[in-house]
């Protein structure tokens, strides 16, 4: 509770204000790889939306890599690349991407992507992923899109 000359303010009204005044970003990010061939080339591609426009389209690629190193890749430049202080939602249907930020152990694959995507996330005030869902999966054929968050929500 915030305490204003004998007012009392809730935090809900406090976190109100501050989320008026952010920047919220959304980042529908996908990837592939072929497996399938030698060269097994794999690549990352994201849209960045804000206040409903598209800002850009970004996209990251190699050879003799996977999906997953891609993905945090582009995760990773694009938190460098944003406005800091702001709030970043990563939408997609890549649900292994939802611990980008928890620290690797030795098992972990892509430890220094993962540590850059932790280390980047801290410019930020909020970075969450949230599954999409594809809209063949909605229950009626000309709903729009809809997610699952990671938080529950």
């Amino acid at each position: 509770l915030f305490v204003e000359r004998d007012r009392k303010i809730s935090c809900r009204h406090v976190r109100g204000l501050n989320k008026k005044r952010m920047k919220e970003y959304k980042i529908w990010i996908g990837g592939s790889c072929d497996y399938g061939h030698k060269e097994r080339a794999g690549a990352a591609t994201c849209i960045i939306e804000h206040e409903g426009q598209t800002l850009r389209k970004d996209m990251v690629s190699d050879l003799h890599t996977t999906e997953f190193r891609m993905m945090l890749t582009l995760m990773a430049k694009t938190m460098a690349e944003l406005p800091e202080d702001a709030e970043l939602v990563f939408l997609t249907n890549a649900a292994y991407i939802q611990n980008f930020d928890t620290p690797p152990t030795s098992k972990s694959a892509n430890p220094d992507l993962i540590l850059q995507c932790i280390n980047e996330k801290k410019r930020h005030h909020s970075v969450s992923v949230r599954i999409a869902l594809s809209q063949e999966s909605a229950p009626h054929r000309n709903a729009r899109p809809f997610y699952r968050s990671d938080e529950g929500t």
